[in-house]
């Protein structure tokens, strides 16, 4: 998770860019006293640093050089902040890494911090040593040598003429027709026996339905004669 943080005199800023770099993705730290960011760095460590030059008691310019002389951005990058409107000279300072003028173009904003996650990742993947780089060539060269090979023409059946056409086509339906049939008879001699078991069971059951209705209905007719006969 990234670490954003925000120095600004203008506290509505901190909610628009909460929206922008959702919370699952980055923390978000905010401040509009420049005296309280390089304690947020050094207890926090920032990645990326967005800076008003315009700050109380301490402005933007005097927190980059403090920080800068403490080496608490050697792995973190560093963004002034201001309006666009003030003219400041920020040409010699750089090792910033933009500048960033109001009012805030947020999708640009998104994009430069985009930018440099994927510079960060790059810069972490090691170099490859020599043997590796034989090894990678060796693979980039039997790709080369598959696709090539892909691109050949599929081999095609072809006949001399119809009747060879046709002789072929009736070999191959008596071959499916066979297949067919020695799966029916190997189906068949499967399903029988379960079938049977089913079956039994069902006759079974729908006899002994048959004769408890018979004996409840003979049952109420003897009771209903003894009734009439009281």
């Amino acid at each position: 998770m990234k670490r954003i943080l925000l120095a600004d005199r203008d506290e509505g800023l901190r909610d628009a860019f909460r929206v922008v770099f959702p919370m699952d993705e980055y923390e978000f730290f905010y401040t509009s006293d420049g005296a309280n960011i390089e304690r947020i760095a050094l207890e926090y460590k920032p990645d990326i640093y967005i800076i008003n030059v315009d700050l109380d008691k301490k402005d933007g310019i005097e927190v980059y050089e403090d920080l800068q002389e403490r080496e608490l951005l050697k792995n973190a990058h560093f963004f002034f902040l201001k309006d666009i409107s003030k003219q400041i000279d920020l040409s010699g300072y750089t090792d910033i890494r933009g500048i960033i003028e109001k009012p805030i173009n947020f999708f640009k904003v998104h994009q430069m911090i985009a930018e440099l996650e994927d510079l960060t990742e790059q810069a972490k993947e090691p170099e490859l040593t020599p043997d590796e780089l034989k090894v990678s060539k060796t693979t980039e060269e039997t790709s080369m040598i598959m696709k090539e090979i892909l691109k050949e023409p599929k081999v095609q059946f072809k006949f001399e003429d119809d009747k060879e056409t046709v002789a072929f086509e009736e070999e191959l339906k008596k071959v499916i027709n066979q297949c067919i049939e020695d799966l029916k008879e190997d189906l068949i001699e499967k399903l029988t026996p379960a079938l049977s078991g089913y079956m039994k069971n069902y006759s079974k059951q729908i006899l002994t339905d048959v004769a408890e209705k018979v004996i409840r209905e003979e049952l109420e007719t003897l009771l209903a004669s003894i009734r009439k006969s009281k």
